[in-house]
């Protein structure tokens, strides 16, 4: 059974300590006589996919309907900080034997966190002079599977990968591409 967001972020599971250290829970609440409730919470993110080259952090895309697009990050801004962390140290370690994928997966990391909490992300964009910072707040995000691209009077749907959400993405594609063209 698939819960909502909203319901799995304020779902209170009662267990005792150990098996919340073992499970990686966060907040302790006061519980019964016989242990505590812990709340488990889901880590967040801010919807964006990103490439670490040439000791920049650069965003290959923004995922529609994420915090990262409210917030108006765009593809091609570098993130030059992350939470006030410069991103050159994470991207100096490929140099130093860290393969490529571990440093973009150091990012990712820094980037998530838990649910509803903020990152501060300072972006250097092509079109401005000066670096700016955008508080964003992370979220469930479910991956985009369904991408569309538009060609004169030609709609162009790609479907990546299936999971839950692709039928009501793959919809939202079409209204969109019907409001287009």
């Amino acid at each position: 059974r698939q819960l909502a967001p909203h319901v799995l972020r304020t779902r209170v599971f009662r267990i005792g300590a150990r098996q919340c250290r073992e499970v990686g829970a966060l907040t302790r609440l006061p519980g019964q006589r016989s242990g505590f409730f812990f709340r488990l919470l889901l880590r967040g993110g801010i919807g964006v996919r990103v490439s670490v080259e040439e000791n920049q952090v650069r965003v290959i895309s923004v995922m529609h309907y994420t915090p990262a697009e409210r917030m108006g990050l765009k593809g091609d801004d570098l993130l030059v900080q992350i939470d006030g962390e410069t991103t050159h140290g994470m991207t100096l370690q490929i140099h130093r034997g860290r393969r490529e994928r571990e440093a973009q997966q150091q990012v990712v990391e820094s980037l998530r966190g838990s649910v509803d909490s903020k990152v501060d992300v300072t972006v250097k964009r092509t079109d401005r002079a000066d670096p700016f910072v955008v508080s964003i707040t992370r979220a469930h995000v479910v991956p985009e599977t369904v991408n569309y691209r538009r060609e004169g009077d030609v709609g162009y749907f790609r479907i990546y990968s299936f999971n839950a959400e692709t039928a009501v993405s793959l919809k939202r594609a079409v209204a969109d591409a019907e409001q287009e063209i």
